[in-house]
């Protein structure tokens, strides 16, 4: 498969949409980020053009995906109070108002599906001791 871009695309200079993408055997969506804390203009970081325009494109992408019944996971950052949040409050201190329970912790309601996984975030890297093979009820065990 491959991502036609238009040539005076501004993505097409940075090298999107120059290589197709092979199959993969257990395909899935992951989300990285897209939460109230950065999609609501009612919180200090909402609001940006960019967030907006990603959560448009990929309401439209995970609805391709959930008619397909390929897996999506979405994760979210959020800190347990001021004491967690570290080296951010110094530079970002309303990183200690996205808690846990709070809206700004939740994934922006045009993305989240109740058939969709939140897996625990354990590091900064979505990656990294997130279970997602274990997660995904299609891979071999």
């Amino acid at each position: 498969m491959a991502i036609q871009l238009d040539h005076d695309d501004p993505w097409a200079s940075c090298g999107y949409g120059q290589a197709s993408i092979e199959p993969v055997q257990w395909p899935a969506v992951l989300t990285i980020g897209l939460q109230y804390a950065f999609s609501d203009t009612d919180f200090v970081f909402g609001g940006v053009e960019l967030i907006t325009r990603a959560i448009v494109s990929t309401a439209r992408l995970l609805a391709v995906a959930r008619e397909a019944a390929v897996p999506i996971f979405h994760t979210i950052a959020a800190w347990r109070g001021e004491n967690d949040v570290g080296l951010w409050m110094i530079t970002l201190p309303s990183c200690a108002e996205i808690t846990p329970d709070s809206r700004w912790a939740q994934v922006d309601a045009h993305l989240w599906a109740d058939r969709d996984t939140l897996p625990p975030k354990k590091w900064l890297s979505f990656f990294h001791g997130a279970p997602l093979r274990s997660l995904d009820d299609r891979a071999p065990v």
